[in-house]
């Protein structure tokens, strides 16, 4: 280190000067004692209270997962509704000394709710830790028994506060809840009247036991089985309208003994031609035969035709007789099933009705069993008690700064002092000044 920077060093300068240096101190700290008894004097006081952000049990409305309690519970702490309770719980709204001071300040000043608001609000100092349930209710005031006053009925008027707003808006659910009670009384009793009327119109019976339907099914099978047998009586009449060879269609006993002789008469014919020819009486004798048993052949087989086919259309008018009957007794057991199927219909919307009722119904009777329970989610901790030191000027801060500066200015005067003296006064500054070496050191005597 240079001789230049060791003088300037602070305690080689106040050693040179110390009866400066000690003067400057002493007045600095005689200047902070007088600021210290001039400036006014702040008492804070500190009030806790707790914020729950679980569920009241009697609570109805639901408070909004994405919504912060801390800042929202903040807020309203600094919000002029709370202000105003304290006002109102304090009586400061009828002090004269207020109302004398809002009177001094003019006639551009607002009126003396908002700025008696405002002096309340200006002296509160709320603070919250993120991720605390704690909040911190501070007020500051020259007086500690006003500082104790307003923490306090802060914190008090909070919670009440807190307790109100959930208490309107249960207040506000239970209205709703007494709306949903009346339409749901309203859709129940339609309901009902619904189910009595479908009651008196629709017969329910068992499916086994229903005698009607017990008919209708065995009509059905005797209905299938004669269109059965219509449909092949159809379909014989079709081959022999056709002209087509009816084969065994039409032959019966009589039919049947009739071809056999037709054809024994055939063969006794040839027999004959061939032995007596065309022109013997035997011969056509055969043939006179065989033409009147042909022709009684073919009167049979029309007699047989024109029974089948009387037989066909009395089929087809029992058929159709039978498909009518049938068409309605299935037209009456759907109308018996229609309204089977909407007195089920109805029973349902009565049974759901009556539990939709039965839930409001609950829901307004716990309404009214817990309007008077408490629902608030700001809890008060502790109430501040009376501050016994200064919170603004302090002394753990101002007597550190007050020595600190002191000391600043003492070693600012006694450098500037040092820098104004051209003594020498150390050999170290003797030989920087003439630039020769030390030889020795004479002592006096």
């Amino acid at each position: 280190m240079s001789i230049a920077v060791n003088r300037l060093a602070p305690w080689q300068v106040m050693r040179h000067r110390p009866v400066l240096a000690a003067s400057i101190f002493a007045l600095a700290q005689i200047v902070a004692a007088a600021c210290w008894f001039s400036l006014p004097h702040h008492y804070k006081a500190d009030a806790v209270v707790l914020l729950d952000a679980s569920q009241n049990p009697v609570q109805i409305a639901t408070n909004d997962v994405q919504a912060n309690l801390l800042a929202s519970r903040v807020g309203l702490l600094s919000s002029r509704l709370v202000a105003e309770r304290v006002i109102k719980r304090l009586g400061l709204d009828r002090m004269a000394v207020m109302q004398q001071q809002w009177a001094m300040l003019g006639e551009g000043r607002p009126s003396f709710e908002t700025w008696l608001e405002n002096v309340v609000l200006g002296g509160l100092i709320p603070r919250a830790t993120p991720g605390s349930s704690l909040v911190t209710v501070s007020y500051a005031s020259p007086s500690p028994e006003m500082a104790r006053a307003m923490a306090n009925a802060f914190a008090e008027e909070l919670a009440f506060a807190s307790d109100q707003l959930n208490r309107g808006v249960d207040l506000f659910a239970g209205r709703a809840y007494a709306e949903a009670q009346e339409q749901a009384r309203s859709e129940m009793r339609s309901a009902h009247a619904e189910l009595a009327q479908g009651s008196s119109r629709a017969m329910v019976v068992d499916v086994v036991a229903d005698p009607d339907l017990r008919a209708h099914l065995q009509g059905s099978n005797q209905t299938s089985n004669v269109v059965g047998a219509f449909l092949g009586q159809e379909a014989i009449n079709q081959v022999l309208a056709g002209k087509a060879d009816p084969g065994t269609l039409l032959d019966d006993a009589y039919l049947l003994q009739q071809r056999e002789r037709l054809s024994a008469l055939r063969t006794q014919r040839a027999e004959a031609v061939s032995s007596m020819g065309d022109q013997h009486p035997i011969v056509r004798a055969l043939d006179a035969s065989t033409v009147g048993l042909e022709a009684d052949i073919r009167r049979y087989e029309q007699k047989r035709r024109a029974s089948q086919s009387t037989r066909a259309s009395g089929m087809g008018q029992a058929v159709r007789s039978l498909q009518q009957d049938d068409a309605r007794k299935q037209a009456a057991l759907l109308v018996r099933e229609q309204q089977r199927q909407a007195l089920v219909s109805a029973q349902q919307k009565a049974d759901l009705s009556a539990e939709r009722y039965e839930d409001a119904l609950t829901q307004a009777e716990l309404t009214e069993l817990l309007k008077d329970a408490p629902r608030g989610d700001v809890r008060v901790i502790s109430l501040s008690g009376l501050p016994a030191s200064t919170w603004f000027p302090s002394l753990t801060y101002f007597v550190p700064v007050s020595v600190g500066m002191g000391l600043l200015l003492a070693w600012i005067g006694a450098y500037a002092s040092e820098r104004r003296d051209r003594r020498v006064r150390s050999v170290d500054e003797l030989q920087e000044l003439v630039g020769a070496p030390l030889v020795g050191r004479l002592g006096r005597r």
